[in-house]
């Protein structure tokens, strides 16, 4: 869990990296809340931090891409949980898992069966509000989860502006969460000062 602009999206590529180098023919699968995202953030991400020469072709028809080692990655939207069925995945990383239903989360859960791989997931977000990731990974954490936070003013590679810019600009709660990575209730609240 961490800020804004914090970095997650590029540490969930590089773990995503670490896997499919160490575990060849594994099949694992990244999502997002939506394609936007997928798009926007998770799929920049990977494409900045894996070598080209790692991955053999990108599938668009069915959001697959196929790795050198004989590995795959199926690319797939959290929007409608039961369409996550039927894959025997390796591993799974949930990009902007906060803004997933927990349908999805335990949908997924139930793909980690894939023989021969040790079955990894994890998560990566900002907060939003009290949901289903604050109560499975802060206040009722599991003895076989972890949890991990980071500010968004921890990241060495920000303009020098971005933070102050941010913090001058959003309520106190709501920089709390965007910006600590922290679990607040800002609904009703207004975000950003006028």
């Amino acid at each position: 869990v961490r800020g804004v602009g914090a970095g997650k999206s590029s540490v969930g590529a590089m773990k995503a990296l670490e896997y499919v180098v160490q575990h060849p023919k594994s099949v694992g699968t990244i999502t997002a809340p939506s394609y936007k995202i997928l798009d926007d953030a998770t799929w920049p991400s990977i494409k900045e931090i894996w070598p080209e020469e790692l991955t053999r072709g990108f599938h668009p028809s069915n959001m697959t891409l196929d790795i050198v080692n004989g590995s795959k990655i199926l690319f797939r939207t959290t929007d409608d949980p039961d369409m996550l069925r039927g894959p025997n995945l390796a591993w799974i990383w949930m990009d902007e898992a906060a803004y997933s239903p927990l349908r999805a989360f335990e949908v997924l859960q139930g793909r980690l069966r894939q023989t021969g791989y040790p079955h990894q997931m994890w998560l990566t977000t900002t907060p939003n509000g009290f949901n289903w990731v604050y109560d499975k990974f802060k206040k009722n954490l599991k003895a076989n989860y972890s949890f991990h936070t980071w500010r968004t003013v921890d990241n060495p590679y920000l303009p020098v502006e971005f933070v102050p810019n941010l913090r001058a600009s959003y309520s106190e709660l709501y920089a709390r969460e965007q910006l600590e990575g922290e679990f607040v209730n800002v609904s009703g609240n207004a975000y950003f000062k006028f």
